[in-house]
């Protein structure tokens, strides 16, 4: 009997002097934005060895793990993350080969987020998680509404833009014309609602 099990992925919320340790990712799933180190689980690893072995590899620093922050995991996502509380220890992060930036964030000034163009499941799924992974639940709450507000913004500059463009033209046309990242920042904020109501 074959079984589909979803993979186990290991992540590090390590802390420095009140500021959380974040890479921008090269890597696919959400490439370009930021997040704490994370990555799977190797088969002759534990799972806490797999943070502390990740974020190594991202960031060049090493961790102490202080215990388990959260488990989340969704039906068809295929993954189930593993969330580790951390202190990292001294040193200079350096960003890793699948690395793009790293660095030392406070809760109150992390890095802005892109829009996501288009995207999975499991992309809407972990950027919805982003906020509340990089700040805490109550951090988390104020994230995702921050969040849609961003979103509803870009959602609102789009349709002016093409509105002055095609003067004339039904909302309903306009959206059409645009479907491709109107449709992506919809499911974006669709997602960040449904945590939202049920966190």
């Amino acid at each position: 009997m074959l079984y589909r099990n979803p993979v186990p992925v290991a992540m590090a919320v390590a802390w420095r002097d009140d500021r959380i340790l974040l890479v921008q990712r090269g890597n696919e799933p959400l490439h370009g934005f930021w997040a704490p180190p994370a990555g799977y689980v190797e088969l002759d690893e534990s799972v806490e060895a797999a943070a502390v072995r990740e974020t190594q590899e991202e960031t060049g620093l090493t961790i102490a793990v202080e215990g388990l922050q959260a488990a989340h995991s969704a039906p068809g996502i295929g993954v189930v993350l593993m969330v580790y509380r951390a202190r990292a220890e001294a040193g200079m992060p350096v960003p890793g080969p699948e690395v793009l930036d790293v660095g030392f964030f406070a809760p109150e000034a992390l890095p802005t987020q892109p829009v996501l163009a288009g995207g999975s499941e499991l992309d809407r799924w972990f950027l919805g998680l982003l906020p509340e992974l990089m700040g805490g639940e109550t951090a988390g709450r104020a994230g995702r509404r921050r969040r849609m507000g961003e979103l509803e913004r870009r959602l609102r500059s789009l349709l002016a833009q093409e509105r002055a463009s095609h003067q004339g033209t039904s909302d309903a046309s306009l959206e059409r014309s645009v479907a491709p990242e109107v449709e992506s920042l919809w499911r974006e904020i669709d997602e960040l609602r449904r945590l939202e109501e049920g966190g």
